[in-house]
């Protein structure tokens, strides 16, 4: 009976150190797993922002142009890809795990010239307004879908 409490207690300590460490392990490959997870996000948002910049009309490739009194305008919108922000947050509906945000800024810029050609061709461009724009994605529990 002497022999048995200092078993009993050697027991616990080692069974406790080793639930210690296989909780660890396994939120430590919960926070990687999170990790990777937030990583396919941030490589999907800057495919679809770059879709966005491909595909947005006018671009600076198709600029809009049209007639103000005697100047001609050139407008078109611009993404800056290198700008993009994402972030996750666990999702509370059904639709996946995870709700993704990719954020970033539309620009309409205007150029001016006295000719179509040269509001066409111009550079020096004045930016009129600006946007924020969230778009919001949901991973499904093997990837994004948006």
């Amino acid at each position: 009976m002497k022999l048995m409490l200092p078993v009993l207690m050697l027991c616990f300590i080692v069974c406790g150190c080793t639930a210690a460490k296989n909780g660890g392990t396994a939120a430590s490959s919960a926070v990687s797993a999170d990790a990777q997870i937030a990583a396919d996000l941030d490589k999907v948002g800057h495919k679809l922002v770059a879709q966005a910049a491909r595909t947005i009309v006018p671009n600076k490739g198709a600029k809009k142009v049209r007639k103000h009194g005697k100047q001609y305008l050139a407008t078109y919108i611009d993404i800056d890809e290198n700008k993009v922000s994402t972030s996750m947050n666990p999702s509370t509906s059904g639709q996946g795990q995870y709700v993704g945000y990719v954020r970033y800024v539309e620009r309409t810029l205007e150029c001016r010239g006295a000719t179509k050609k040269a509001a066409l061709e111009s550079t020096d461009c004045l930016e009129l307004k600006s946007r924020g724009v969230s778009e919001l994605i949901h991973y499904d529990g093997t990837k994004w879908v948006y």
